[in-house]
C-alpha cells in the first residue's frame, strides 16, 4: 500500500522500466514512487487538480492535464 496522497488518485502510470509509479489525485499532488522501496521519492504540487497523466516514451518527462484546462509538464 502506498501511503501520500490525501485525496482520490485520478491517474497512475509506470515507468517505462517499472522501477517507478506515477500517481495524480485530486489532492493537487503528482508523485513519483520507487516500486522497490515503496515510497514517494519527489512529489509536485500542482496549483489545480489533476485529471489524468501520461509519460513521454523514455518516462523522462510527465505530462498532467487539469481540471482548469490546462496541460503541465513536469
Amino acid at each position: 500500500t502506498l501511503t501520500g496522497h490525501q485525496s482520490k488518485i485520478a491517474a497512475a502510470k509506470f515507468t517505462f522500466d517499472s522501477r517507478q509509479l506515477v500517481t495524480a489525485a485530486s489532492d493537487r499532488n503528482i508523485m513519483l514512487w520507487s516500486t522497490d522501496r515503496g515510497y514517494a521519492t519527489n512529489t509536485f504540487r500542482s496549483t489545480s487538480m489533476c485529471t489524468d497523466l501520461d509519460l513521454t516514451p523514455d518516462s523522462s518527462f510527465i505530462v498532467t492535464s487539469h481540471a482548469d484546462d490546462s496541460v503541465r509538464l513536469w
